[in-house]
Order: C-alpha cells, then sequence, then structure tokens
C-alpha cells in the first residue's frame, strides 16, 4: 500500500497546541495508511476488528441489519436407502432411513416423523430431492416438495417407464422457513391400483441465509 505523507508541519506556535495538532496529524496518517484498530474506526464499519471475531467452525457471515453476524450453517440431507412402498393414488412422504448430513438437528430419522426436515434456524433454504420409482407398465408418477404438510411446492409428474429404466424425478425451490417449520418430499404413482414397491428418495435442505 502506498504510504501518506502530509506536506507540511507546524514548526512554531505554543508548545501544547503544536503537540496536540502533531498528535492529529499523526492519527490521520495511521488510519490513511492501513492501521486499523477499533478506536479509530466507526462501529458500523464492516472492517471493525469486533465486528470480525472469530465463529465456530464451519459458520456463515451474514448481515444483520448493518452489522456482519456468524450464524451457524444450518443443512440436512434424508435418504430413504431401503425400498418403500407407495399405494395407488396416494400422497405418501418419503421416509428417510440414512441420515447423510444434519448440522441443526433438523431430521430424525429414528423418530415418529423420519420424513421431515424440521427448521431450527429460520431463513431461506435451498430444498432439493428426488423420488424413484421402479419400472412398470401403468400410470403416472408423481413428485413434489411439501411444506408444513400441505403446502404445494414445486414438483413435476411424468409417465411411467418400462424395465430396465427407472423413472425419477427431482424437484428443487427456494423455500422460506420459521423455526418449526417442515418440509417433506412426497411421491404418488397411479398403476390401475395396485401399490408399488422399491420406490426411494432423498430430500436436502441447506439455509442461504435470512
Amino acid at each position: 500500500m502506498t504510504q501518506v505523507v502530509l506536506p507540511y508541519r507546524p514548526v512554531a506556535g505554543d508548545p501544547e497546541d503544536v503537540s496536540q495538532i502533531m498528535a492529529d496529524f499523526d492519527a490521520i496518517l495511521t488510519v490513511l495508511n492501513g492501521d486499523v484498530r477499533n478506536d479509530n474506526i466507526s462501529a458500523l464499519a464492516a472492517i471493525a476488528i469486533t465486528k470480525l471475531a472469530g465463529g465456530n467452525a464451519g459458520d456463515v457471515l451474514e448481515m444483520a441489519g448493518s452489522v456482519p453476524t456468524w450464524t451457524k450453517a444450518c443443512y440436512a440431507k434424508g435418504r430413504r436407502n431401503a425400498g418403500q412402498t407407495l399405494p395407488h393414488a396416494a400422497h405418501t412422504p418419503i421416509a428417510f432411513d440414512v441420515e447423510d448430513a444434519d448440522t441443526d438437528t433438523m431430521l430424525d430419522v429414528s423418530g415418529g416423523t423420519p420424513s421431515r426436515i424440521v427448521a431450527k434456524t429460520a431463513g431461506k433454504f435451498m430444498v432439493a430431492g428426488q423420488v424413484s420409482f421402479p419400472a412398470a407398465t401403468a400410470g403416472p408418477r408423481y413428485a413434489y416438495i411439501r411444506k408444513g404438510g400441505s403446502i404445494i411446492l414445486a414438483g413435476a409428474e411424468v409417465n411411467s417407464v418400462t424395465a430396465p429404466d427407472n423413472t425419477v424425478i427431482n424437484p428443487s425451490d427456494i423455500v422460506p422457513l420459521a423455526v418449526g417449520e417442515y418440509v417433506e418430499i412426497i411421491g404418488y404413482q397411479v398403476s390401475g391400483g395396485g401399490s408399488l414397491a422399491g420406490c426411494a428418495g432423498f430430500l436436502s435442505a441447506y439455509r442461504m441465509g435470512a
């Protein structure tokens, strides 16, 4: 960085005045030349040292009003490893049996609602999932993200395919969640009246910010 040098310095006058002026000039030079401290920069400035105190491992930096704030990185991913049977013409949450990631206790695959990713920190989440349907000869396949048990978000419907291919649907959406709100991925199939075994899927949620 180029150093700033003031061109003139006082050489006469009352000694106390000269001393104070010199101290003021030195303080200005210190700031201009990059010696940034909490006592010479506004508390509102984003580069104030106390505002950039270290967070915990994995934290992300956010602006809360005009103040930088460390926030826990919040993400979770649940996956259905064992095949799940979806009844005919029933909107069925995919129940996860594997927890691939969870930084904020958002997922409980062994609890009573293993299909849910529950927000513990409010914010906007990138939510993405997948439902895989085995080969079949009848009916459409539908998968979508659902919020709070009733709000239908992104989804898609496609026709079934025959062996050796599977039908795979990958919905995704940006979802605002308050603390306690949850998302699920829903599978739906119409196979002429019968259930469809061997379905699988996953759902992930990553908090993007407030």
